[in-house]
């Protein structure tokens, strides 16, 4: 792939433009496909940088070009364009796209433990000063309330989503559900900072929202001409006069119902039921007949199947049927109930609809941030990730520390030193010769030496100072000559 940047910036620019036409709901299963690859090419060219809310997206792009997400607040809506009418094929998608929603939560909660079954969890996970805003310590002064929203939030993923599937109240239990889950992300948002994921969240609830809800910001495509069956002049009396007097018979129409057409498909379809018995009654010329049935089979051309038996059509349903049985598996294999073949895994990975649903779910009594320790010729100590002489010193806000949570994701894969196999040695030392470079083209007069890599761990709840806090050596690397390290 090419490095150079204006390539970069071209992509982000067409991205911009893809994800406008995405968003209007123009040809949007196309849109759709396109914002899906850009995505998955970004995150490959990002992986160290990902966080929950990549996943996410991607997965729900994933799903979205088989779901009929044009059917409403759309251009294609509004341009009349055929819908689908694969109604099994509609229905199955959703329901999947539901357990897609319903495991991101679920599997999280089987893999919660240890300090979630004893209602510390989140005291511990507001006390990471890496994901955390400026105010959020305050909420450490409040044990029992930290106790017992650790419980509600491991029993909402556990058993809240059990509400979507309730038979009796069902428009009550899914705005219920749907409020109760995107609360919970707006709470995050409030008092942590961990990327895109609540953002993704709560977009990922909307499509969860009852019909009712989108009804009401349905489209019309153009005027409507509605048509009453009831009463002296309505058109069901209307349609038995006009047949008694030309065919001798009555049409049953179904009473009481109520019939909404737009003017053109109501007249054709008027002239497939009763087009040729009226040509035969009126004997007209024979050249006039030819045209009229046509005209009927040209229209008759048009209509849709009721099942779409296309190349296509069945392409996509293997591959949704896959997709199910793959999302089914990973989800069962992060739970350890199955174990998945190393290809499918890999699988998953190439495509990121992994279903890693792990973040917070084992927390650990220690916080931490890294050090990038500079030697000078002079003997000096600079920390050059906040150009701080004094190198151990805690800072104030470890996010702002960073420079943002992209950057945490960063630093926190530097500390692993290795992650589903792959190992960053190589990339630690680039990384921190790219930090000693830049410091010595900004100050030629006292220019960098070594720089070492420490990883330094707080233990959570304690009061220590800077010399006493635990240090690890990840790596270190010279400095050379801009010249000589080409």
């Amino acid at each position: 792939m090419r490095q150079d940047k204006g390539w970069i910036v071209f992509l982000f620019i067409l991205e911009i433009f893809i994800t406008a036409f995405f968003i209007v709901g123009y040809k949007t299963r196309f849109f759709t496909f396109c914002l899906l690859l850009l995505h998955i090419s970004f995150n490959f060219r990002n992986y160290l940088i990902l966080d929950g809310g990549d996943c996410v997206l991607i997965n729900l792009l994933i799903w979205s070009l088989f779901l009929p997400i044009n059917r409403r607040l759309s251009i294609d809506s509004f341009l009349n364009e055929k819908e689908s009418r694969e109604e099994c094929s509609s229905s199955l998608i959703s329901f999947i796209f539901i357990m897609q929603i319903v495991f991101i939560y679920f599997t999280s909660a089987i893999l919660k433990v240890g300090h979630w079954e004893t209602g510390e969890a989140l005291y511990y996970a507001l006390s990471l000063e890496a994901y955390n805003r400026p105010f959020t310590g305050e909420l450490l002064n409040y044990p029992n309330l930290l106790k017992f929203s650790s419980f509600y939030v491991f029993y909402l993923e556990k058993y809240l989503w059990l509400f979507l599937f309730i038979p009796f109240y069902q428009k009550f239990f899914r705005y219920l559900t749907v409020c109760l889950f995107m609360s919970f992300h707006c709470g995050i948002i409030i008092f942590m900072d961990i990327g895109l994921f609540p953002f993704i969240g709560i977009l990922a609830w909307v499509p969860l929202l009852p019909g009712s809800f989108w009804s009401f910001f349905k489209l019309k495509k153009r005027k409507i001409f509605k048509v009453s069956l009831e009463g002296k002049h309505g058109l069901q009396e209307k349609v038995k006069e006009f047949n008694q007097k030309v065919f001798g018979s009555a049409v049953s129409i179904e009473k009481n119902a109520e019939l909404s057409i737009s003017i053109k498909k109501f007249t054709d379809q008027f002239c497939l039921d009763y087009g040729e018995k009226i040509l035969t009654n009126l004997k007209v010329s024979n050249l006039y007949k030819f045209l009229y049935k046509l005209k009927i089979k040209k229209y008759l051309n048009k209509s849709e199947p009721r099942f779409d038996l296309s190349f296509i059509s069945r392409a996509r349903m293997i591959l949704l049927i896959f997709l199910s049985v793959l999302l089914l598996a990973l989800n069962l294999h992060i739970m350890k109930v199955v174990k998945v073949p190393k290809v499918f895994l890999n699988l998953a990975r190439q495509i990121h609809f992994e279903q890693n649903w792990v973040m917070f779910t084992v927390l650990e009594e220690y916080d931490g941030w890294g050090v990038a320790m500079g030697i000078t010729k002079r003997g000096e100590t600079i920390n050059l990730i906040n150009q701080n002489q004094n190198v151990w010193e805690k800072p104030e806000s470890v996010l702002n520390y960073y420079g943002g949570i992209r950057w945490v994701k960063f630093h926190s894969k530097l500390k692993e030193k290795s992650y589903e196999g792959f190992t960053y040695n190589q990339l630690t030392k680039l990384y921190l010769n790219y930090l000693g470079q830049k410091w010595n083209e900004s100050n030629p007069d006292n220019l960098i030496e070594y720089v070492h890599y420490f990883y330094v761990f707080d233990e959570i709840g304690t009061d220590k100072t800077y010399d006493e806090f635990k240090r690890h050596l990840i790596e270190s690397v010279e400095i050379l000559p801009k010249d000589e390290n080409e």
